[in-house]
């Protein structure tokens, strides 16, 4: 597979305020508002959404475009590299960027390997097991499902 990146990509790339669009995408991964599952799908170039937006959210669906995902595990990989190297990072800085990389790429060994240590060590300072099991075992049980936004953007097309 090819990581070349057409040069209308890395122009897009280059757009926007990749802090905030990071915030936005890991902070729907912690701040749910119930306790159902979050349902995400991961919008191709056709979906475009205004360049403020950086996902849509319908109840507990939340769609991202891929280049707004893209964008947030640049962030969330420069946060944990400059972690991995001086351990400047806070933990709940590395629960965001963790979170945000394997959304991008589930089998990220490095982002699944810091989030197992983050885990243990909050285990470890006697945090109670079962809500902590539980709220790591929700965060990464969330489906994509082809949902309504697809219906909602050729609507609005």
């Amino acid at each position: 597979m090819s990581r070349a990146l057409d040069k209308s990509v890395i122009a897009a790339l280059k757009q926007g305020d990749h802090e905030k669009i990071f915030n936005d995408i890991s902070g729907i991964l912690v701040k749910q508002q119930d306790d159902r599952l979050l349902e995400i799908e991961i919008l191709g170039s056709g979906h475009t959404l205004d360049p403020d937006e950086n996902f849509l959210r319908d109840d507990n669906a939340v769609a991202v475009p891929k280049l707004r995902l893209v964008q947030a595990f640049i962030v969330a990989r420069d946060m944990l590299q400059k972690h991995l190297v001086n351990k400047s990072a806070e933990a709940s800085r590395l629960w965001l960027a963790t979170g945000a990389m394997l959304l991008m790429d589930p089998e990220h060994l490095t982002a699944a390997n810091t989030r197992k240590r983050l885990l243990q060590a909050e285990l470890s300072s006697g945090g109670e097991t079962l809500p902590v099991l539980m709220r790591e075992k929700c965060s990464f049980a969330m489906l994509g499902c082809p949902s309504r936004f697809n219906k909602k953007l050729r609507l609005s097309s």
